[in-house]
């Protein structure tokens, strides 16, 4: 049985705000960010400044995107994990006990046909959301999914404008805990993996009252979402991809039985998802799939290199970005299959097994790939399409991970 609780809308403010440290609110609902800039604190731009928030063990270092200069140092009670919100501006910060929210510093406001950018100062804010164990974070239209593997829960926030606060809407109880993702749509389903420590196979649509609209059960070892054109959500599984449209599920089978996508990649604007992929028994993964949700066909690339599970990319350009154990940047065309351009980023390195380990990652943003090294403690900036490395910083922390806002 699924149980799903409703939060009503509730007024955060900087008066009723609760340390970092404290609990929820009575209710489930967040605690509420105090003001995190004085309008004195606060400079305009004359074009949107990206930023980078890069994690390591002791907090989060926040990086100017095109320098690649030290913005801020946060330090943070656990080792985090961070996930960029849609606003451009903020990043979610998950640790063994809950998800707490990054102010970047950098934002934008539109104005018709023209927007101002600002700065200011990066901070934590006192915005937090107890959960146990948050892997998955998942935003979709303005509300964001987090999922708890500690006791097979989630919860629903309203992400639409973070800087004021954000109400929990909901919180929905599995039947039990398990590693899951989950998202809203538009039309207020939620989509949810459902599964318990022996088995996670299946997904299912809820309403808003939690009732149960469709499932399926045929998604084995089910893992990592996406959405792609069409309003097609995808989820990775071993022999298939499982989609959803329509109010229902449908299934994609890949090319090997043992086949496994666990991270597909998607883009609202493009039906092609670009997904890792390994074999059973194979050691590490050196091909990866691109799959057509509208064709419902699947090719698979050869590598010439292997890759790790925090390796893949995407640049809104439909080319797909590899960050190889050979240490540089394959650029993969969609329409042609095949890696058009290799680049090299960062010296050779070896995946770890586990999830443990800092190891290389790559994520993109408007052409500019932003590398992690931790063995060097370097994070490096390169033009995809110029093949060169714009910017490149030596830190004082090895990097675990990166998350890039818009400004």
């Amino acid at each position: 049985m699924i149980r799903t609780t409703t939060v009503g809308a509730l007024a955060l403010t900087a008066a009723a705000a609760l340390a970092l440290s404290g609990c929820a609110t009575p209710g489930g609902a967040a605690s509420a960010p105090e003001e995190t800039e004085a309008a004195s604190d606060v400079a305009e731009l004359d074009a949107p400044r990206p930023r980078l928030a890069v994690t390591h063990d002791d907090g989060v270092v926040v990086l100017d995107a095109a320098t690649l200069d030290v913005v801020a140092d946060i330090p943070t009670d656990a080792t985090p994990r961070a996930v960029a919100a849609e606003d451009g501006r903020h990043a979610f910060l998950t640790d063994p006990e809950g998800v707490s929210v990054l102010d970047l510093g950098v934002w934008s406001d539109a104005h018709g046909d023209h927007g101002h950018s600002y700065e200011t100062e990066p901070a934590l804010t006192d915005l937090r959301f107890e959960l146990a164990k948050p892997s998955h974070v998942v935003e979709h239209d303005g509300v964001t999914a987090l999922f708890g593997d500690g006791e097979g829960e989630v919860v629903l926030v309203d992400t639409s404008d973070l800087a004021d606060g954000a109400d929990e809407l909901r919180r929905i109880e599995l039947r039990a805990a398990h590693h899951g993702v989950a998202l809203q749509l538009e039309d207020g389903v939620v989509l949810t993996t459902d599964g318990d420590e022996s088995a996670n196979d299946s997904v299912v649509a809820l309403d808003a009252d939690g009732e149960e609209l469709a499932r399926t059960d045929d998604c084995t070892g089910v893992h990592g979402e996406t959405i792609a054109a069409g309003a097609t959500v995808a989820f990775g599984c071993i022999g298939a991809v499982t989609t959803y449209a329509d109010g229902a599920f449908d299934r994609i089978a890949l090319p090997d039985a043992d086949g496994r996508v666990g991270g597909p990649k998607g883009d609202a604007e493009s039906p092609v998802l670009f997904a890792d992929y390994s074999r059973e028994g194979e050691d590490g993964r050196d091909t990866v799939a691109l799959i057509d949700v509208e064709s419902g066909t699947v090719r698979l690339v050869a590598l010439p290199t292997g890759y790790s599970y925090s390796s893949l990319a995407r640049d809104g350009e439909d080319r797909g970005v590899v960050l190889g154990l050979d240490g540089a940047l394959h650029l993969i065309d969609f329409d042609a299959g095949e890696i058009t351009t290799s680049i090299p980023a960062i010296d050779a390195w070896t995946a770890p097994e586990g999830h443990g380990t800092p190891t290389p990652g790559v994520v993109v943003h408007d052409g500019v790939a932003y590398v992690t090294e931790p063995a060097a403690n370097r994070v490096a900036a390169v033009d995809l399409d110029g093949a060169s490395v714009l910017a490149e910083a030596e830190l004082d922390v090895a990097p675990r991970q990166a998350a890039v806002v818009s400004g």
